[in-house]
């Protein structure tokens, strides 16, 4: 919200949430929609796909924590050094 002000990242937290809310609904679809009993993404590809599908989950599952992490990384650090700066360096001057 920072960079989009508060109505932009309001409007962004609120389509994150619909599609989120979506894909949820389509994964419980698609349950309910394959002929035999199936309990994660792996089985659901397996009996659309076939075994193929279970190396495109795992690389697209895979990329997205990756992704994930290096933003929480980013963020902690951007965060953590401020913090650092504030307390123990406060009389030097902004980079």
């Amino acid at each position: 919200m920072i960079h989009t002000g508060i109505p932009a990242g309001l409007i962004l937290n609120i389509f994150m949430l619909v599609s989120t809310w979506y894909a949820c609904s389509l994964y419980f679809s698609t349950i309910e929609l394959v002929p035999i009993p199936v309990e994660s993404l792996y089985e659901i590809g397996f009996v659309v796909l076939g075994r193929k599908s279970i190396f495109m989950i795992s690389i697209i599952l895979t990329l997205a924590s990756a992704g994930l992490i290096m933003i929480y990384f980013i963020v902690f650090g951007d965060t953590f050094s401020s913090i650092v700066r504030d307390l123990f360096y406060s009389d030097l001057a902004p980079d």
